[in-house]
């Protein structure tokens, strides 16, 4: 995208990280169902609908990413457990400092409200995922062997066997970011 290289800050020009209004919502509910189904095999496409971004982000702060003036994504989290629910950026903006900019603004939250950590669960398969929030300060902080084989059993029978790259697709993987200081107690 024009404008988007880097500035002396390491976020690209023109990219504007803001909260979220209701203007917003009938973009971010396309771009939510976009990426669901090009994106999440588990997903039933007959079943899915522009109004699930409304379900999936009820109550949570919501920032979303601008770049060039264009819809770019947005994340949202859970206030109350300083949970990251949902982080979604448009294909043609990846790589471009917007998932990093959006946790950046989440994590700013979060240190305003006095919170010690965020959360945030993925599925073992998930490499690109685990590699971005490794990279941006997150760690491993809990394995739920078998949780998406137990869901596909019970809740969800669509979940596939097999995930990104040809991985069984088996367990959860909690990973969490300390906001405190270095020497500070631990959580």
């Amino acid at each position: 995208m024009a404008g988007s290289e880097p500035s002396a800050l390491g976020r690209p020009q023109g990219l504007i990280i803001r909260q979220y209004r209701k203007a917003d919502q009938e973009a971010l509910a396309a771009l939510f169902y976009q990426i669901q189904r090009g994106e999440f095999p588990w997903v039933d496409g007959d079943t899915l609908s522009l109004q699930d971004f409304e379900r999936a982000t009820e109550g949570e702060r919501i920032f979303v990413a601008e770049l060039d003036g264009v819809l770019a994504g947005f994340c949202s989290v859970w206030e109350p457990d300083s949970f990251v629910h949902n982080l979604f950026v448009a294909r043609g903006c990846r790589r471009a400092g917007v998932g990093s900019a959006l946790l950046g603004a989440v994590e700013e939250l979060a240190r305003r409200r006095g919170c010690k950590r965020l959360w945030l669960v993925t599925t073992n398969d998930n490499t690109h995922a685990l590699a971005f929030y490794q990279r941006r300060g997150f760690s491993l902080a809990a394995l739920h062997r078998d949780a998406v084989t137990e869901a596909r059993k019970t809740l969800k029978p669509s979940l596939p066997l097999v995930g990104e790259g040809g991985i069984p697709l088996r367990d959860e993987l909690e990973l969490k970011k300390r906001l405190c200081r270095a020497g500070s107690p631990a959580l």
